[in-house]
């Protein structure tokens, strides 16, 4: 194609230069500047040019452009025929989906039926076996607590924050109708349910709503008839942190962010001084009563109860890590409290001679309540602001910028040319939760405190968490 391309311009450029040499011809024949010899040869000229004109068109027409139009030919021929073939195999094939459509969905109608019948046999069996028959074996959607938390990325934004929040308050109040079973440590527990009243206050502390509530747990007996209750906090998703705009927030209650947390168990109060003593066999107490939630214990005496614990129960127990903590006490809430936007001394105890926001000023105690003495959050636990500094699991850190760590990870990474003894002095632990002894501020839901895990105090003390096995 290309040479017969190069024939045909070729053959246009002398067609031009014959053309122009005319015109230039008989210009200078009207102005009388050309002789009739010169007229004569030109004349010459243009037939030879017509001759070579002639046989080149004589040369293009004789190559091979008609066996090339044949080719070309055939190939649209062979392209026409495939797509016909195509056509009518697509068109086969929808005829065969439209002949087979109807009865497909026949069958699908048919499968819902049967489903649909069974329903309400199914959906009996459930209830008298959560109602009736709470021993059941029992199996976590989440398998296990090793991790102490997932980090989501920090850039959701605040709606996001506010639907988990609302995400978490409804499972607080729908968890128990859903279980089906768990199982812990091969061990079958008896779970049962009890009710509770769940208070909000307005931004003064006047108590503005009343909530009728429902969880479900499980009681451990430790031994000499004194037993553990152990509430069952579903997993879920949820804003760590204080935001910015919180009153009397601090650098170290941020980044906020939302994090994953693992279904699980943790005590319905914190540790009393009667389950101290079966267990440990001494009470450590300033002040001593059955009831009152133990205190002056160190972070290393916490940790060696729950190992002793374990040992009694064949369960799993430690404590919480910080995550669990702060999830468990804000119970699908974002304000400073699980109670609103402020407190007062009628629904925990701490310096009632200090406020927060435009709460009132209230008691000063200046000892440790009974455990269970005010109102409980949506989870139903108590006594999670005030009353008494809860240990956590976690070495301290100066933001929520690392990652959670476990003791023995962090305490491995100190400095190996120091002693034992002077890398330890070095180890702060999480404490949450604030004290009888505290301002209103210090109480606050993401309110944060450290303490060496040697050191003991009058307003120091823990709750456990039970670990849930993998999933069977």
């Amino acid at each position: 194609m290309a040479k017969e391309r190069q024939r045909i311009a070729w053959a246009k450029k002398l067609w031009a230069d014959a053309q122009a040499e005319m015109t230039q011809t008989k210009t200078a024949r009207m102005s009388g500047e050309i002789s009739l010899n010169d007229l004569s040869k030109q004349v010459n000229d243009l037939i030879e040019i017509q001759s070579q004109l002639s046989l080149k068109l004589s040369e293009v027409l004789a190559g091979n452009l008609p066996a090339r139009f044949s080719e070309l030919e055939q190939k649209l021929e062979e392209i026409a025929s495939q797509q016909r073939d195509l056509s009518a195999a697509i068109a086969q094939k929808i005829h065969k989906q439209r002949k087979s459509l109807p009865e497909r969905i026949s069958e699908l109608e048919q499968r819902v039926e049967a489903i649909a019948s069974q329903l309400p046999n199914l959906s009996a069996t459930i209830q008298q076996e959560i109602i009736n028959k709470p021993r059941v074996t029992l199996i976590p959607e989440i398998a296990t607590l090793e991790a102490p938390g997932t980090f989501l990325p920090k850039t959701y934004q605040p709606s996001s924050i506010e639907l988990a929040s609302d995400l978490t308050s409804d499972l607080a109040s729908s968890i128990y109708p859903a279980i089906s079973g768990l199982k812990i440590s091969q061990k079958t527990v008896c779970l049962q349910t009890f009710s509770f009243t769940k208070v909000e206050v307005s931004e003064f502390g006047e108590i503005i709503n009343h909530k009728e509530l429902k969880s479900p747990y499980f009681s451990e007996n430790i031994g000499d008839s004194v037993t553990l209750d152990m509430v069952l906090i579903p997993g879920g998703v949820f804003a760590i942190g204080s935001p910015e705009t919180e009153k009397h927030r601090h650098k170290n209650e941020g980044p906020q962010h939302l994090v994953t947390v693992p279904t699980f168990f943790m005590g319905k109060y914190p540790v009393t001084q009667a389950q101290w003593q079966v267990v440990m066999k001494n009470n450590p107490s300033s002040v001593k009563w059955a009831n009152l939630p133990v205190e002056n214990v160190s972070w290393n005496e916490a940790t060696i109860f729950c190992e002793k614990l374990s040992q009694i129960t064949g369960k799993n127990y430690r404590l919480p890590w910080e995550v669990e903590w702060e999830y468990a006490c804000r119970a699908g809430t974002t304000t400073p409290f699980y109670f609103g936007e402020t407190i007062t001394t009628d629904l925990a105890n701490y310096n009632g001679n200090y406020t927060y926001g435009d709460g009132p000023k209230g008691l000063y105690r200046g000892k440790t309540t009974e455990v269970g003495t005010f109102p409980p959050n949506a989870f139903g636990l108590y006594d999670m602001h005030g009353n008494i500094w809860e240990w956590c699991q976690d070495i301290w850190q100066d933001s929520y910028d690392h990652s959670y760590h476990n003791y023995d990870a962090d305490y491995d990474a100190a400095p190996t040319d120091e002693s034992t003894e002077k890398r330890q002095k070095k180890i702060r632990n999480v404490l949450r939760g604030g004290s009888w002894f505290d301002y209103p501020v210090n109480c606050r839901s993401a309110y944060r405190c450290q303490g060496n895990p040697a050191r003991k105090c009058e307003f120091f003390g823990f709750r456990v968490v039970c670990l849930l096995p993998e999933t069977v």
